[in-house]
């Protein structure tokens, strides 16, 4: 039965094999432990969007509310095939699990005996196998690993199924031992064992660091390679911009999104990155309307175009649409203002409301 966009405090987004729906995850905040599972349909626009649930399993020991969430799909010539990884984040809360649609079920959650996922913030995907289940991630932990003194590892993730994915810490480079603020990750989906990507850092210093990776989807069973291999491959130029803390990011391929505050404190900016042809983060040029930022936002991409789920102060969840060809948002709850969108180039990136984690995916 469709209903009305549901509200989530913390959600994630993720796109189906045709690129025509949106399916959104969170739990729910009436009934613990429950995780909803919900097919949003974009193929007849934005003006009447409801919503399917097509899962609702419950493990009230370890789906929780207010927990970041990640979802990444892994796509199938079948619609009915597509599997969604669902990832939670947390101390005490790491948890995965994955679903798909034409089975209705998920799998009963599994987590890693010694590593926990620090923030939805801070994984960057890196990497992806044409024809295998496999993603990989560059990723920030909750706890230093003891054999390198860095929280940074290496993540291959399965999509498909409770068993298979694995990390690795680093045998080379690692990100400065600054705090860091947000990530993004970029890559050319690979063939072969071997993946090229980028994985973007953005420190609460203010400044910004680019790695070139190389994915191994054979290192998981192989002892002597290495699961993901970093290259430093420079400084962000920043061109002046200051990322705040309730600043979230959006893989498309090869570029980065950052999606933040405007400076007038009430709209939401856009920044794009390219590592593999530029390490300048750029603002994206907006025309028209812009929709309110919220700290309450989850997004993912579809076709070329970035789509943002919010949960407003009240009535039901948002789904938005940015196009950064064009500079343009559609949806409903569009602001009344029509100049261009600014970044804020003079706040502290430490001086934002708290966020509640939003959650970012991407294809």
């Amino acid at each position: 039965m469709s209903t009305s966009i549901p509200r989530y405090l913390k959600a994630c987004l993720a796109t189906d094999d045709l690129n025509s729906a949106v399916y959104l995850v969170g739990a729910s905040s009436s009934v613990l432990g429950r995780l909803e599972v919900n097919r949003i349909s974009l193929a007849d626009g934005l003006s009447n969007l409801s919503s399917v649930q097509v899962a609702n399993p419950t493990e009230p020991l370890k789906w929780v509310s207010g927990q970041d969430k990640a979802c990444y799909a892994y796509k199938s010539s079948n619609q009915a095939n597509t599997v969604v990884k669902v990832i939670q984040f947390g101390s005490g809360s790491s948890y995965m699990s994955f679903f798909s649609p034409g089975a209705g079920a998920v799998p009963d959650p599994t987590s890693f005996s010694s590593l926990e996922f620090k923030s939805s913030k801070l994984l960057s995907w890196i990497g992806s196998f044409t024809g295998t289940n496999f993603n990989m991630f560059h990723m920030y932990a909750v706890d230093a690993v003891a054999s390198t003194g860095s929280h940074w590892v290496g993540l291959r993730m399965a999509l498909v199924s409770s068993t298979g994915s694995s990390f690795k810490a680093f045998t080379n480079k690692y990100p400065s031992p600054l705090e860091p603020l947000l990530s993004v990750g970029t890559y050319t989906p690979a063939t072969t064992d071997i993946s090229q990507g980028y994985s973007v850092i953005f420190y609460k210093a203010g400044n910004g660091q680019v790695f070139a990776t190389t994915s191994n989807d054979q290192a998981a069973s192989n002892n002597t390679l290495t699961l993901v291999e970093l290259e430093s491959a420079g400084d962000v130029t920043m061109n002046d911009i200051k990322i705040t803390e309730d600043a979230f990011s959006v893989t498309m391929g090869e570029t980065g999104y950052v999606l933040d505050r405007a400076n007038d404190g009430i709209s939401t900016v856009v920044y794009s990155i390219t590592p593999k042809s530029s390490s300048s983060l750029n603002l994206v040029a907006s025309k028209g309307p812009s929709i309110p930022f919220s700290t309450a936002m989850a997004g993912t991409a579809v076709k070329e175009k970035i789509i943002i789920y919010t949960t407003p102060e009240s009535g039901p969840g948002v789904i938005n649409r940015f196009d950064p060809a064009k500079g343009t948002w559609s949806g409903n709850g569009l602001l009344s203002t029509t100049g261009p969108i600014t970044p804020t180039p003079t706040l502290d990136p430490t001086s934002s409301k708290s966020s509640i984690g939003p959650i970012m995916g991407g294809i």
